[in-house]
């Protein structure tokens, strides 16, 4: 009951703030009903009153569209291991939603609940967990302690406690220590996010350093059929010379536009395009003003896929654009694969930074700004194979890309250097899987 009346406080406090996000974003309008009473779709599994020592059902919760993509190898190798098994994945925000919903159409997919008992047991009798397996970090007091309670074993894979969330925690550490003691297993992603879950709690046989499944995730085939597929539609050959800015949020946009304006003001550089993806689409619209205020031809992909006939998804489309506004959900990480250039946004705002594993593992020259406080841990790996540049400041931006375009050597050097590292740190799934095995083993 404690925490049931601090979230409803907390809740009345931010409520007008989220009124009017809300109202400005669209967001936090789905899901009611599953987000506050989990009334989540009902997981039937045939013969469930059969004793097996196999676990039947793995929930696996992802918070964000980042989180919900590091998912796909791990669901793939939970099936490998246990054949039978169901899966269920829940999401909390719309745009993961949206995309668990198009990567996991043969799986259960439904929305978090609030972390409030009576939404919690709703959904655990509704799903019936034997794994609840919580990407990188959300522990929620109630729903760790009432799923252990109906026998789920509750794991963090892929685990991350960043240095102010670690800080924030160990400020509360008597209040939040009971959940981290429940956690059966912590697959960490090295040895400092480790060393900080063992210090909130988690007996240290229960810790493991994994990776992160982010390496395992990329896709490092250029030759990928859904990136020749969009090659093909927008009428992109394989030699052009196109510019990807992926993951951005304001200013970010117009720090790029800023820029590709400025280079392709130079003769040589006329034939650059440059494909813009925000990491909320539904910024689309107020981008593709900031765009045509360019002068700049353009298309923006969400209205090009909502004019295209099904028969013709596959059929060129017209060679004449400069600029792609790739507002839809789940397309980043082909358009990675398109790229001459990458810039991974979220890094001169303060988000942050996002994954830049993506391009890298590509083999794409990859830039990001000061700001990558979230992945410190897979900077220091790239740092270290000097394959990232870091601008420190945005008048950066425009002489890293011309030398880039400039100098086909040096683009050659540091893609090769990114294929490498990336393809040195994958395996973090088949660690978590086999030791997720182990612990099943034990209980």
């Amino acid at each position: 009951m404690f925490f049931n009346g601090l979230y409803l406080a907390a809740l009345l406090l931010a409520s007008p703030w989220l009124v009017y996000r809300s109202w400005k974003t669209k967001r936090y309008r789905n899901g009611w009903s599953e987000k506050w009473l989990g009334k989540v779709p009902p997981l039937n599994i045939k013969n469930r009153q059969t004793y097996s020592p196999e676990p039947k059902v793995f929930w696996l919760h992802a918070v964000s569209v980042g989180e919900v993509q590091v998912l796909r190898t791990v669901i793939k190798s939970l099936l490998i291991e246990w054949p039978n098994a169901k899966i269920a994945i829940s999401t909390t925000t719309q745009t993961g939603m949206e995309l668990a919903k198009h990567l996991y159409l043969e799986h259960h997919v439904f929305y978090m609940p609030m972390d409030f008992t009576w939404a919690v047991r709703q959904t655990l009798s509704r799903i019936r967990p034997d794994w609840l397996l919580l990407a990188e970090l959300e522990v929620w007091p109630n729903l760790i302690r009432l799923a252990n309670s109906s026998k789920c074993q509750v794991a963090v894979i892929n685990g991350r406690l960043s240095e102010n969330s670690f800080k924030g925690y160990c400020r509360i550490v008597w209040l939040l220590r009971p959940s981290f003691q429940r956690l059966s297993f912590v697959g960490a992603q090295d040895k400092t996010y480790a060393h900080r879950f063992v210090s909130m709690g988690v007996a240290t046989d229960r810790v493991h350093v994994t990776g992160s499944l982010k390496f395992d995730g990329a896709n490092p085939d250029l030759a990928h059929p859904e990136i020749v597929k969009r090659r093909v539609e927008l009428a992109i050959p394989v030699h052009s010379l196109v510019w990807v800015a992926g993951s951005t949020q304001a200013p970010e946009e117009e720090l790029i536009l800023r820029a590709f304006a400025k280079i392709r003001s130079h003769e040589r550089f006329k034939r650059l395009r440059l494909i813009l993806v925000p990491r909320h689409p539904e910024r689309g619209d107020e981008i593709s003003r900031s765009i045509d205020s360019t002068g700049f031809r353009t298309i923006q992909r969400s209205k090009l896929l909502a004019k295209a006939i099904p028969s013709d998804k596959t059929k060129s489309t017209s060679d004449d654009w400069d600029i792609l506004l790739g507002d839809t959900i789940g397309e980043l990480r082909w358009w990675w694969g398109i790229a001459t250039l990458a810039f991974v946004g979220g890094s001169f705002g303060n988000r942050g930074g996002q994954n830049m594993i993506e391009p890298v593992a590509y083999g794409v020259p990859t830039a990001v700004g000061p700001n990558t406080r979230n992945f410190k841990d897979i900077m220091r790996i790239l740092g270290e194979a000097n394959a990232v540049k870091v601008f420190e400041s945005p008048e950066e931006i425009e002489l890293w890309v011309m030398e880039m375009l400039d100098n086909v050597e040096l683009r050659a050097k540091l893609g090769k250097r990114g294929m490498e590292v990336t393809r040195e740190h994958r395996g973090a799934t088949e660690r978590t899987v086999r030791l997720l095995n182990l612990h099943q083993k034990e209980t």
